[in-house]
């Protein structure tokens, strides 16, 4: 057995595979809610962007080991292993006479991942499926042992490796991170070694003139705008710059800005959280028209629809004007309307929509207490519309097939079908999505956030191509789908803009419109993080307001190639409270100046050895 193999299953160590990280619209890497993820920032813009094995301790009292490998591809050579793999899973077992020399990264020694997503695997136990284990630091001196074997192993082998272990900072300089890279090149090895130290300091302690010799100072910052922990997602403000001496503060007319947008779609705290609840209502008719039952209650209200809407088009019918009569609330009632609703600076979020004789049904058809309401609303629609006495108006570009016989009916010529359950549920559904549709071209046109053009384009390209189908009923539900597809990405859109707008002052929302309809034509929503570059003088209002939330400056020695990375944070993150760590900043230490902060400090310095081919580490 490979010695890494045996030494990780003999000190209790887990060794996992984190691969490179994902990258959102702008290029920008994502950084992961977990310890590997928190841990990647913290080292040079090299490092950061490669895979790399993960190591770090178990609970004691674990009774299995496991080694966990996620999306790596390697070149190998072959080996004696016994591998039992289906489309989810791989399991391997090492035969105990293998030799596994070379680079432990030379992943199918260990299993072939091409067609999987994630393993798990372990030489020892056959039992390790049943659980999963939580990665925690383990001692300086084992991480140094594992160091060794690492590059002990990899001396033997072809291609670049790294290796980050997850320290648990109990040593003299407080330690979180060890880590090693070899590297081949024409004239041997390279050896690059780095450690992740732990202090406190203050801005003012960074912001003093460096020694510039040989030296290159790259300098980023981060300002929260609005945290994850308020419910609607986050909102921070990134600021890149270059500086000879290093100096913390960035000169506003020389750094270049990035918005980093993470937006939780459906937040009741939203300015266009009413406009989400009327999405839900339509969804819930669109679910009944797949699955074909509709048993849950749609309205809390005791009275029925078809009542109210029968003693509306009385009225209607004998000249009251339509709008006035509605007895239901209106959708942004204050139940539903969100906690920011009436926040936006710049946005017009309830823009005068012309209303259709559709929509006004609508109003109606949604606070439904049952699916036989549903039906009755619509048989009473049906039997005012075959008199032909009603002066209703559906706009133009209205397709829906109420609008269809109602212009029919001008002409009496209307043919009214038979009405059951699932015809009204897609009625419903067909009104529920064009009064929506007309919502947010009105929000998106009126507010300049779009052109026609780009409203078209949108829709185009997120309209998928119908396959041929003498099956009516399923074409109509393929389009229905897309359709609310469609406008699920648009409240998407909407939401981002929305919240950008009640959270920051001047910014460019027409061309935050364009980079998120852009991602969303792309991308799933349930990945959704866009990084918006953004002027200085959008900046600075949000730099003047808010807080520095960290500063990082990476500076490279232009003759040997070592590298510092020091990173300043005023908070840490959730997988680094480390009690070695979290105990450096007491409460009490805190300062509302800026300058008199204290910051807790992480160090990463980089060096490389060379070594000629075949000398030992």
């Amino acid at each position: 057995m490979n010695n890494i193999l045996k030494f990780a299953v003999a000190e209790n160590v887990c060794i996992e595979i984190v691969d490179q990280p994902s990258l959102n619209s702008a290029g920008v890497a994502l950084v992961s809610n977990n310890i590997a993820g928190s841990l990647r920032p913290l080292l040079s813009s090299k490092l950061k962007k490669e895979a790399f094995y993960f190591v770090s301790g178990k609970q004691k009292d674990t009774l299995n080991e496991h080694f966990k490998y996620v999306d790596v591809s390697c070149t190998t050579e072959p080996c004696d292993l016994d591998v039992t793999s289906n489309s989810n899973r791989s399991s391997v077992t090492v035969s105990d006479g293998c030799s596994m020399i070379g680079s432990p990264l030379k992943l199918q020694h260990i299993a072939d991942l091409s067609s999987t997503k994630s393993c798990t695997s372990t030489p020892v136990f056959s039992e390790l499926n049943k659980f999963k284990s939580a990665a925690s630091p383990i001692p300086l001196c084992d991480a140094k042992k594992v160091l060794v074997k690492f590059n002990q192993g990899n001396m033997q082998g072809s291609s670049a490796n790294l290796m980050v272990i997850f320290c648990d900072g109990k040593d003299n300089k407080k330690t979180i991170i060890l880590g090693t890279q070899v590297e081949k090149d024409n004239d041997g090895r390279i050896v690059k070694t780095f450690r992740v130290t732990a202090d406190t300091a203050k801005l003012a302690d960074l912001d003093q003139a460096s020694d510039t010799r040989g030296q290159g100072h790259q300098l980023s910052a981060l300002y929260k705008i609005m945290d994850k922990i308020d419910g609607l997602g986050s909102l921070v403000l990134e600021a890149r710059w270059s500086d000879r001496c290093g100096r913390i503060k960035p000169k506003l007319q020389s750094a270049e800005f990035l918005l980093h947008i993470d937006i939780v779609t459906g937040s009741d705290q939203s300015p266009v959280f009413s406009h989400y609840c009327q999405l839900q209502k339509v969804k819930l008719l669109l679910d009944g028209l797949k699955s074909k039952e509709m048993s849950e209650v749609w309205s809390q209200k005791t009275q029925k629809a078809a009542a109210q809407l029968q003693e509306w088009l009385t009225k209607m019918k004998d000249g009251e004007t339509a709008g006035s009569m509605l007895p239901c609330e209106d959708n942004r009632s204050t139940s539903i309307a969100g906690m920011l609703c009436g926040t936006a600076r710049q946005l017009n979020l309830e823009p005068s929509v012309e209303a259709n004789f559709t929509d006004m049904i609508w109003y109606f058809v949604r606070n439904c207490i049952d699916l036989n309401d549903l039906v009755q609303c619509f048989n009473v629609t049906f039997c005012y519309l075959r008199k032909g006495n009603l002066k209703v108006f559906v706009h133009k570009d209205n397709e829906t097939t109420i609008a269809k016989l109602v212009r029919q009916s001008y002409y009496g010529m209307a043919s009214f079908p038979s009405l059951n359950s699932h015809l009204s549920l897609r009625l419903a559904v067909e009104i529920g999505l064009e009064k929506i549709r007309r919502e947010y071209y009105a929000i998106f046109i009126n507010n300049n956030l779009c052109t026609s053009w780009q409203w078209d384009s949108f829709f185009q390209a997120l309209t998928p191509t119908q396959e041929e189908s003498t099956d009516m009923e399923e074409v109509s539900l393929r389009s229905l789908e897309s359709q609310f597809c469609i406008l699920n990405n648009l409240h998407h859109c909407l939401d981002i803009v929305s919240v950008v707008d009640s959270f920051t002052e001047h910014q460019d929302l027409r061309s935050i419109t364009k980079y998120a309809m852009d991602y969303c034509k792309t991308e799933k929503l349930a990945t959704s993080n866009l990084s918006v570059p953004i002027t200085a003088l959008q900046a600075s209002p949000m730099i003047k307001k808010h807080s520095l939330s960290s500063v990082k400056r990476e500076s490279v020695d232009a003759e040997t190639g070592d590298c510092t990375v020091i990173s300043l944070m005023s908070e840490l993150p959730e997988e680094l409270a480390l009690p070695s760590v979290a105990s450096l900043v007491e409460s009490g230490n805190v300062s509302c100046l800026e300058d008199s902060r204290e910051f807790y400090r992480f160090t990463c310095q980089e060096q490389a050895v060379h070594l000629d081919t075949g000398n030992p580490v």
